[in-house]
């Protein structure tokens, strides 16, 4: 079902989506988050956070409630992925709908993407973007875009569009 029904029709066949050479491809079960992967979750974010010096000092739940509500609650702002090994959470993604004024249409933003430094270079960090593009196209937006502020893993993918130095596009309707 199309959240955006004004855009339907724009929606193309998936682009394939790749990032930096990973030295081997893992296959694990990404899925979107549920609300029984929320421990997980503020796991994987704390350990995010830890990485990040600035966010270190901000406890994983302290915002429990309204992630929860952005992720769940209609009208759902936040979309979120997890990667597991079996039982084992290893990486996740989190994103965010905007409006494009100028293109006249949504775009999913890429806020958070992250594995578990054991888990790296594995292509883990590929099918997490992957599903954030998958939805992007589900969702009917015209582009995945991400920004390299977001301390997110150097990503690359075919289809990206530099519109400039810290922002990239991955579109999600085919070009004319």
């Amino acid at each position: 079902m199309n959240a955006f029904p004004s855009l339907l029709g724009r929606i193309a066949p998936p682009h394939a989506a790749t990032t930096y050479l990973p030295d081997t491809s893992v296959v694990v079960d990404i899925r979107r988050l549920e609300r029984e992967d929320l421990p997980a979750l503020y796991v994987l974010r704390q350990e995010q956070r830890d990485e990040v010096s600035r966010h270190a000092d901000v406890v994983a739940d302290a915002d429990a409630l309204e992630l929860q509500e952005v992720l769940f609650d209609l009208p759902r702002r936040c979309w979120a992925w997890i990667a597991r090994d079996h039982d084992e959470p290893v990486g996740y993604a989190l994103a965010t709908v905007g409006y494009a004024v100028l293109e006249g249409g949504y775009y999913l933003r890429l806020e958070s993407l992250h594995v578990h430094h054991a888990w790296r270079r594995r292509g883990i960090e590929s099918q997490l973007l992957e599903a954030a593009r998958r939805t992007s196209v589900d969702l009917g937006c015209l582009s995945l875009q991400w920004s390299d502020g977001a301390h997110l893993p150097r990503l690359s993918a075919e289809g990206v569009v530099h519109r400039h130095a810290a922002a990239h596009l991955l579109p999600s309707t085919a070009s004319p």
